[in-house]
């Protein structure tokens, strides 16, 4: 008789509910990728209107307007924009875009990256 009992943990229900499969007995190691690996499904699209790429400077501007954080403008359009940053963290999650020219927009958070943030011009 085997010293192993049986596990109450059933690898064929994982893979059924989550894609994930176990790691192999023997080795310690995934299985290798073959006809059962799944494309990653592609993010799906919540804006309302396209975006122009752009690459112009800005500045997020906050606490009556005596912080600021400069930014580089990737994309805009009429109801957001993407900001590139050093580091999101510390962004409120609303603020005032300038534009450059004196062009401000009220803003809010709408996602935030590891160096990029989108934001929705309200």
């Amino acid at each position: 008789m085997s010293a192993r009992t049986q596990s109450p943990f059933d690898a064929t229900r994982l893979e059924e509910t989550t894609g994930l499969q176990p790691l192999a007995a023997s080795t310690g190691k995934a299985p290798a990728a073959g006809p059962q690996s799944k494309p990653a499904a592609e993010p799906e699209e919540r804006r309302q209107d396209g975006r122009r790429r752009a690459l112009k400077t800005g500045r997020i501007v906050f606490n009556d307007r005596q912080s600021v954080i400069d930014c580089v403008i990737r994309n805009l359009s009429e109801n957001g924009a993407c900001l590139e940053v050093t580091n999101p963290m510390g962004i409120p999650d609303f603020f005032e875009l300038e534009l450059g020219q004196g062009g401000f927009r009220h803003s809010r958070i709408a996602w935030r990256q590891l160096r990029r943030v989108g934001v929705a011009f309200l």
